[in-house]
């Protein structure tokens, strides 16, 4: 049986991000050591309606847990503004595509989508 790195992630996912100094550390191992990768987007958030004035506070207050647990800094100022449809499905596309045309161009994807976002 051979050994192959699978990462289920989606690249809006707050909990990805906190988690990203650590993904990217085990891919570089993998990579090092010949392992083979591969990247599945897990499809976070599929919406079609703006977020609620509760849910966006919601969303903010746990974007600030997971940057106090992780220290990966999240930009809260204007962060889901008004009329902000919370829809991960183009990101998670986005990716997917890059990795039919080149698997390692997905993974430095996800890294300037998550930065962006």
């Amino acid at each position: 049986m051979s050994s192959r790195l699978i990462y289920v992630m989606d690249p809006m996912c707050s909990w990805c991000w906190g988690f990203a100094p650590v993904a990217e550390a085990l891919v570089a191992q993998a990579r090092a050591a010949g392992v083979p990768l591969h990247l599945v987007m897990g499809g976070l958030r599929a919406e079609s309606a703006a977020l609620e004035p509760a849910k966006r506070r919601y969303i903010l207050e746990h974007w600030q847990a997971v940057e106090e647990a992780t220290g990966q800094t999240f930009r809260l100022e204007g962060a889901l503004p008004e009329g902000f449809v919370y829809d991960t499905t183009p990101a998670c596309l986005a990716v997917t595509a890059a990795r039919h045309l080149d698997p390692d161009c997905a993974w430095a994807l996800v890294g300037l989508i998550q930065r962006a976002f």
